[in-house]
């Protein structure tokens, strides 16, 4: 009789590894994290959470044009996502400004009722 090896179960939940991603992160595993990232994205590629992760990480290796690529899609999944809105602006490559905007314009009324709240994230988005 053979003895039978038990089954590996792999997650297929977005979350499980964008918290792997997290972990790997903030024990320098770097390649680790982003892999963690680019398989949640594969078992969910509309997962905003997995994009900006991936782009937040990536924004911080210094990979600007990737991580704006991260954010664009996120832009594209959800297109009031404030967060990618802000970071692909910050990210100052081409377009990204006019994206910042259109998040912007997406936002409620009520959050940009003053004046000084959105002045604040022009200038952000413009560099000043």
């Amino acid at each position: 009789m053979t003895e039978l090896s038990p089954i590996r179960i792999i997650p297929t939940d977005p979350d499980y590894y964008i918290g792997l991603g997290r972990e790997q992160e903030a024990g320098g595993e770097i390649d680790d994290a982003i892999d963690s990232y680019r398989t949640a994205i594969f078992h969910a590629p509309r997962s905003v959470p997995a994009l900006t992760a991936l782009g937040d990480l990536l924004a911080r290796l210094d990979q600007g044009e990737a991580a704006a690529r991260c954010y664009r899609l996120a832009l594209l999944v959800d297109p009031a996502c404030r967060s990618a809105a802000r970071n692909v602006a910050l990210l100052k490559t081409s377009g990204e400004i006019s994206l910042y905007r259109l998040g912007l314009a997406l936002e409620s009324v009520s959050e940009m009722s003053t004046a000084g709240v959105s002045r604040v994230m022009d200038d952000a988005a413009l560099g000043d």
